[in-house]
């Protein structure tokens, strides 16, 4: 009985190799992409942390919206971070709206304000 089971394994062990060889070109490109877009993530939120202190806007809240275009058209097309922001200008009022921030191919942050 014990020999069965070895035997058993050891006509499998040649294709579990093969199947952890395999498995491991396909594990590194998912570490590469998921690594691509947190450093991506990251650097629109560092944008956008930029563009409120250039506007002398204090960011309160911001939300990271992958699937909400929020007041932009097209944004599958576009593929630019669009955050939902709340702020609080110089004068103590507070303003809420979407940004999209800028990419390698446009060079612009756009906002839309809701108050």
């Amino acid at each position: 009985m014990a020999g069965e089971k070895a035997s058993l394994a050891m006509e499998f062990l040649p294709l579990i190799s093969v199947l952890l060889i395999l498995m491991i070109p396909v594990l590194f490109f998912a570490g590469l992409v998921t690594l691509v877009l947190v450093l991506h993530r990251h650097g629109s939120t560092r944008q956008l942390e930029q563009w409120a202190a250039q506007h002398g806007l204090q960011l309160v809240q911001h939300q990271w919206s992958p699937f909400d275009a929020g007041r932009f058209p097209f944004q599958l097309f576009d593929r630019r971070q669009t955050f939902r922001v709340v702020v609080v200008d110089q004068a103590g009022y507070q303003h809420a709206g979407w940004v999209r921030c800028a990419n390698l191919f446009i060079n612009r942050t756009e906002v839309v304000w809701e108050y």
